[in-house]
């Protein structure tokens, strides 16, 4: 994320905010996958307060207004599955965003797997996430759910 403030603000230098403990875990960043990094930040003991010598917050604002939907409208079919114990992406924000497609008038076919946190809804929903790729793939109509959900 550091990486895409620089990008939007070209005076952000991520190494003026980052402790010298962070470092390694921010260049492997920007050439490895997930699973590395949080290894890397694991072995390094990293968290928030100490992976910073001041905070990004301004940056961190101006990313996540940057990375906000600009419609949340889609003509087509969505299928969205979450997680009741997801810790990655709250459930909240994503009960929320469900909501606001749904009233844009998207065709949200939404899912909460109560028991699952955010891997685990991955496996945990292929039994109707595969149904809904069947039924596009096949050109069958996708009305959606949101009304059922209450939306």
């Amino acid at each position: 994320r550091l990486s895409t403030g620089a990008l939007l603000d070209p005076s952000f230098v991520p190494a003026d905010y980052l402790s010298e403990r962070a470092v390694a875990a921010f260049k492997l960043s920007q050439r490895a996958c997930l699973h590395d990094i949080e290894q890397q930040v694991i072995a390094d003991h990293l968290t928030f307060d100490n992976g910073f010598k001041r905070s990004p917050k301004r940056v961190l604002d101006l990313i996540n207004r940057a990375s906000a939907y600009p419609t949340l409208k889609s003509d087509i079919p969505v299928f969205i599955g979450t997680g009741g114990q997801d810790h990655d992406v709250s459930v909240a924000q994503q009960t929320a965003l469900v909501a606001d497609a749904c009233k844009a008038g998207s065709r949200i076919e939404w899912h909460l797997y109560p028991d699952l946190d955010h891997s685990g809804a991955v496996n945990g929903s292929l039994v109707d996430s595969v149904k809904f790729v069947q039924k596009a793939f096949s050109g069958e109509n996708i009305t959606g759910n949101c009304k059922a959900a209450g939306y």
